[in-house]
């Protein structure tokens, strides 16, 4: 026996309408023709293969297609009634040909069902009559059943999007309108019920995607959007609804194929539009032309490119399998991770994306939102960090009294992690989501009565990975020097330990703390009366970044002269501090400050327990790379940074390194008291004023600085002032300590400092 294959360019993943087309034919041949007939998805188009060759595929639905008898007696206009279209019902009603005997025998036992009544029911009524007709229904018709509606275990009625409400998209009666089109196709006034001339040429057209002419204008529904007609549908003002008859009946052929009882029992809970297979709520997110819109839900639609047998697509859809851990999708965002994790049946390679959404009027329209294939993503752990807290936030910005930016950074967020979980190996997606991140969150500060009254808590705990993974930027002095500020926490009163009570996030938001005015582990919102209360010690409040880095300092010096600190209270993270030449880039304004303190504030939500923890970790050598590039030969900048040099002395947070004439080891350290009068100078824009008091508080402190006379202007003096709060590296500190107060430097110093 020869194998044929037919590929059937008519058949695409896309529209709605020609996805169910493709697997009513795999059905049908399999069913009535050719039982090891096989289907796959190769780029997007339907291929089969099957011992019919082309000839012999065309005469079987020409001439031995035998349809399923799809009737909806619960339905007003499905042909049970009076005021109904009778058009098809009748005809197939009446017609004495074999390939219509089951659906006369359907209409038959629905007649029995219907009885008397010349009205649709509805309520209790239309209730019973599912209940009995799930009792009576037997085989393809129960199938049927199975795929528009779905009973609860009370007998409630829900419907799955995909068909309506029950096989009707408002007034059209997809059953009615399938008998319709099959009018048009057969002749049913024959013995044999042959078709007619015109079949087909429109059948090569279904199937192969030939051009033919005389479509008759006829409803589509949702499934086929580009050929739903309507204003600006074509080059005229309005354009008639046109469909090909096989279109409409092979797509509900295929549509049988989503039987909901499997999904039904294993989502008891789910809202009536995510009772169908691989059905989720919807979300706006994730796809271009994303917006707030009503929507009946999504449906994400398997492909598979090895040929499979009809009944293995059965039983693959019927379980619908889709999870991450034992928890099953029931939201599209939940479904891409169980993509990027491989939670999927088995077999699929990609998904075709739908949303029935509201567009064009009142009409819900079957929506294409793009491909998903099916491949293991990295870093996928990252997003269960943020999962809890993304989910309670997106739950409050669904309230009606929510800020539009709220709920438009919960909208990005999800579009952020939908990117990653569809290109997990690309830094930049990572990094796109934690800007977001840190975007929502200062959104969340700046509504401060509907974040307080709503429970809404800063972001905190993102593990160390969250820098690999987002490491766009790691070769950018931005991402350094915001590493640099949002790693800072206090000293504790012996100034031997890091105080992670005291981090400089207690400058940004309006933490709670305790009755030692410390910082929880875990950081929480200080609230007042359903309100986030803002303390003295909020002083980054979105202003430039210089300005938020002077304020930031000006408040720990006070800070540190109330707790009696002889240094300035900003210890940088071991392996965090940038170097010379990253101060040499600020100093220049070649930096991109909006970047810097974009990035800042989700850096601030990191665990710095555990960065540290893999800083120092020898194996780690990606964390310090990452975090700590290897030094450069800073020789030629140490003149320009001299001015800077003195004033940075002033406020360093740690005793200064004095080496012996060859640097082989420390020979004493020097404290340099505490002194707010170079800041003051600095922030007024006294460039000349402020060294002039560095060099007398260095000179007391016991070091000789020979750099007397000030290079630069008011921005620089500015610059410099905002510097203080970028925390110097060890290695870094140490040059600086010989080139401006000591002696002359040897230029492998860094380098053979950091080794």
């Amino acid at each position: 026996m020869s194998i044929h294959v037919h590929h059937l360019p008519g058949c695409g993943a896309t529209p709605l309408a020609h996805y169910l087309k493709a697997l009513g034919i795999l059905r049908l041949v399999a069913e009535q023709a050719d039982p090891h007939a096989r289907g796959a998805w190769r780029n997007g188009i339907f291929v089969l293969l099957t011992s019919l060759d082309e000839d012999e595929l065309l005469d079987f639905f020409l001439n031995r297609y035998s349809p399923t008898p799809l009737v909806a007696p619960w339905n007003g206009g499905s042909g049970f009634y009076p005021k109904d279209n009778h058009t098809g019902f009748d005809t197939i009603k009446n017609s004495t040909a074999l390939r219509f005997d089951r659906y006369r025998k359907a209409i038959a036992l629905c007649r029995a069902i219907v009885g008397d009544s010349d009205t649709r029911p509805t309520g209790d009524e239309k209730e019973t009559m599912l209940q009995t007709c799930r009792q009576q229904w037997e085989g393809a018709l129960g199938d049927w059943l199975d795929a528009v509606v779905t009973l609860s275990e009370e007998g409630n009625p829900a419907y799955p999007a995909m068909l309506g409400t029950g096989g009707n998209d408002g007034r059209l009666d997809f059953t009615n309108n399938f008998m319709q089109q099959l009018v048009k196709l057969f002749d049913t006034a024959s013995a044999e019920g042959v078709a007619h001339a015109s079949a087909t040429g429109f059948l090569r057209a279904a199937l192969f995607s030939e051009i033919e002419n005389g479509l008759d204008s006829s409803a589509v529904g949702q499934f086929f959007p580009g050929a739903a007609g309507g204003a600006n549908a074509t080059t005229g003002f309005s354009a008639d609804t046109n469909i090909n008859s096989w279109d409409f009946v092979l797509m509900l052929e295929g549509a049988i194929v989503f039987v909901s009882s499997v999904t039904r029992r294993a989502l008891a809970n789910s809202l009536p539009q995510a009772s169908a297979p691989f059905a989720v709520r919807s979300a706006s997110a994730g796809y271009g032309s994303a917006a707030e819109e009503n929507s009946r839900g999504e449906q994400w639609m398997p492909l598979w490119e090895n040929f499979a047998r009809f009944d293995e697509i059965q039983c693959l859809i019927a379980e619908a399998r889709c999870q991450t851990d034992r928890k099953v999708a029931t939201r599209p965002l939940e479904t891409a991770k169980a993509i990027a994790r491989l939670g999927v049946a088995r077999g699929i390679t990609s998904f075709q994306r739908y949303g029935y959404i509201e567009r064009n009027g009142l009409s819900n329209l079957a929506v294409p939102l793009g491909v998903w294939q099916v491949s293991e993503q990295p870093n996928q752990n990252l997003l269960d960090e943020i999962t809890l807290w993304y989910e309670r936030l997106e739950s409050k910005a669904a309230d009606k009294n929510a800020p539009a930016s709220i709920s438009q950074s919960a909208r990005r967020i999800q579009d952020g992690m939908l990117a990653c979980c569809r290109d997990g190996s690309a830094p930049v997606r990572w990094l796109e989501l934690l800007l977001r991140l840190g975007e929502a969150e200062e959104q969340l500060v700046r509504s401060p009565q509907f974040t307080g009254s709503r429970g809404l808590q800063p972001l905190y705990g993102l593990s160390p990975g969250w820098l690999l993974a987002a490491e766009a930027l790691a070769g950018r002095p931005e991402f350094r020097l915001a590493l640099a500020i949002a790693g800072q926490h206090a000293r504790t009163t012996d100034g031997l330990r890091f105080d992670r009570s005291n981090p400089v996030r207690r400058h940004w938001l309006p933490l709670q703390e305790n009755l030692q005015g410390h910082i929880s582990r875990v950081h929480r919102f200080h609230v007042l009366n359903e309100r986030l209360a803002w303390g003295p010690h909020q002083v980054c409040q979105g202003r430039s970044l210089s300005d938020d880095l002077v304020q930031l300092v000006q408040r720990r010096l006070i800070e540190s002269k109330r707790d009696g600190h002889r240094r300035l209270a900003l210890c940088p993270t071991p392996g965090t501090g940038v170097t010379l030449a990253d101060i040499q880039v600020w100093l220049e304004g070649s930096v991109d400050t909006r970047l810097v303190a974009k990035l800042i504030r989700p850096l601030m939500a990191l665990d710095w327990r555990k960065l540290e923890d893999a800083l120092r970790n020898r194996d780690s050598r990606e964390f310090q790379v990452l975090a700590n590039p290897k030094p450069i030969n800073e020789r030629g900048c140490a003149e320009q940074l001299s001015t800077y040099g003195a004033l940075r002395l002033c406020y360093a947070p740690s005793p200064l390194p004095i080496q012996r004439n060859d640097h082989t080891e420390v020979d004493a350290e020097i404290s340099v008291k505490l002194d707010p009068r170079p800041l003051s100078r600095l922030t007024a824009g006294d460039l000349s004023g402020a060294l002039r008091l560095a060099n007398q508080r260095l000179k007391v402190s016991g070091l000789h600085p020979y750099v007397t006379t000030a290079v630069g202007n008011r921005t620089m003096a500015r610059r410099i002032a905002a510097s203080m709060a970028i925390p110097l590296a060890e290695p870094s500190l140490r040059i600086l300590t010989w080139a401006t107060g000591h002696a002359k430097i040897d230029p492998s110093e860094e380098e053979s400092s950091a080794s």
